[in-house]
């Protein structure tokens, strides 16, 4: 798995085998929660389309649905516990790459 999309505090696009999914970070009311979706074949070609402003309007879709969105489109424990691990390593490298910016030459 590997992030191949970001918008900061909303959203990480990650591929898999060439699978796309999406997690966002939903804020309904007091409760916040984490939503991570595989996209459809008609999301994945909206976004081949329409790019990340797609994804910012899905997202958004899907944040105002509400906790109960988990439920019919979360792609479940397994797929959230390995993408977290695979944010974890891409913050990390954009940290470092920010630490130690390649020297000019």
């Amino acid at each position: 798995m590997r992030i191949i999309g970001h918008r900061p505090q909303a959203w990480f696009l990650a591929e898999d085998e060439g699978r796309l999914f999406l997690d966002i970070n939903c804020n309904s009311g007091i409760v916040g929660f984490s939503l991570l979706t595989q996209l459809t074949a008609a999301e994945r070609a909206a976004w081949t389309k329409g790019g990340d402003g797609f994804l910012d309007t899905l997202a958004d879709q899907m944040q105002n649905a509400g906790p109960r969105i988990v439920a019919t489109r979360g792609a479940g424990e397994p797929w959230s516990a390995r993408l977290n691990e695979t944010v974890k390593a891409w913050l990390a490298a954009q940290r470092a790459a920010l630490a130690d910016p390649p020297s000019a030459s």
